[in-house]
């Protein structure tokens, strides 16, 4: 596990950010909308994934392509740590994060 990864226990889990308006209807759009947080690339949902336990993934090793593909430090994962995590908690876990990307 990556070490910020491990402070941060999975700011990334717990919401997610999706793009509807080309594959919902009006209504189902705004069903969305009213139940999420607007953002110019789409709604942001609040929604813990359920095989988050104890902030580590249960199903590593079969979780899906979406959750492989997410990269930590990126512009994504720096936004859920800096909304999901407390402010002196985030300072840490980017202060890790910047860390390691100076060591690669």
């Amino acid at each position: 596990m990556d070490p910020a990864c491990a402070v941060c226990k999975g700011a990334c889990c717990e919401t997610m950010l999706l793009d509807l308006r080309k594959v919902m209807s009006p209504d189902v759009l705004r069903w969305f909308e009213l139940h999420g947080e607007q953002e110019s690339n789409g709604t942001r949902l609040n929604c813990a994934c359920s095989k988050l336990k104890n902030g580590k993934c249960s199903i590593w090793d079969d979780r899906p392509q979406v959750c492989k593909m997410y990269e930590v430090g990126s512009q994504a994962c720096r936004n859920a740590v800096r909304t999901r995590r407390a402010e002196y908690k985030a300072e840490e876990i980017l202060r890790i994060i910047d860390a390691e990307e100076l060591r690669s």
